[in-house]
């Protein structure tokens, strides 16, 4: 990424994540690039123009169908370039559905023709871990 302060809100999320295990949660969680920034190693590898991370997390033992009223969802989208805006990775939040519309992906699968589904594609939590 293009700043060493990038690695820093990815490794704040990770540690996040990892809270949240802690205290009881599971995490189903995706991660890509977005877009062409540019290339480098003469024109042979993209450089993405985002990052993007989707932490879905359910209490413990439970499955997502089953679960799916409790989750929390956590999408973040943080930009390839150099900015000194993004001081935390919750400033970088968006929702799957956004995610959805940019990509072209679909997720949550598991969940298609679900109410919850919907729900959980326009929600993003900055959640804290629950005690």
């Amino acid at each position: 990424m293009a700043e060493r302060r990038y690695l820093l809100l990815w490794y704040k999320l990770v540690r996040h994540c990892r809270t949240l295990t802690q205290f009881g949660w599971e995490l189903f969680v995706q991660a890509g690039p977005g877009g062409q920034h540019g290339t480098i190693g003469n024109g042979r590898i993209s450089v993405p123009e985002f990052v993007w991370k989707i932490v879905v997390a359910i209490p413990s033992g439970g499955d997502l169908l089953g679960s799916a009223d409790d989750a929390r969802v956590i999408a973040v989208r943080m930009r390839n370039r150099e900015t000194k805006d993004i001081l935390d990775w919750r400033d970088c939040q968006t929702t799957i559905g956004a995610l959805e519309d940019e990509l072209g992906f679909r997720f949550l699968r598991a969940l298609d023709g679900s109410p919850h589904q919907i729900r959980l594609k326009r929600k993003s939590d900055a959640i804290e871990p629950p005690l």
